[in-house]
């Protein structure tokens, strides 16, 4: 009974430190950003691409309307975007 209860412990350990260090991976990566002031000829494909984020450009344009408050794909010169920024390549 005891040798049960201590692997089934053991075992939660390991599945919360690894929840844990996902949650730290995923919030840093959340929180890389920067302010970008669109300029002539920007889309969000483009600030996307910019961003220097591994993976899938179209993500990131997600993540860009998500961060601004964007439903639709206009934006306009002179317009402030926060954008997400890989943190490693600062």
């Amino acid at each position: 009974m005891i040798f049960g209860a201590s692997i089934l412990t053991i075992i939660g350990i390991v599945i919360a430190s690894g929840q844990l260090a996902g949650a730290s991976d995923i919030a840093q990566s959340a929180s890389a950003t920067e302010m970008v002031t669109v300029q002539a000829g920007d889309s969000l494909w483009s600030l996307a691409t910019k961003a220097v984020l591994t993976g899938d450009p179209r993500d990131t344009v997600q993540r860009i309307r998500e961060l601004n408050g964007i439903e639709g794909s206009v934006i306009a010169i002179g317009d402030r975007l926060v954008v997400p920024v890989d943190p490693s390549a600062r």
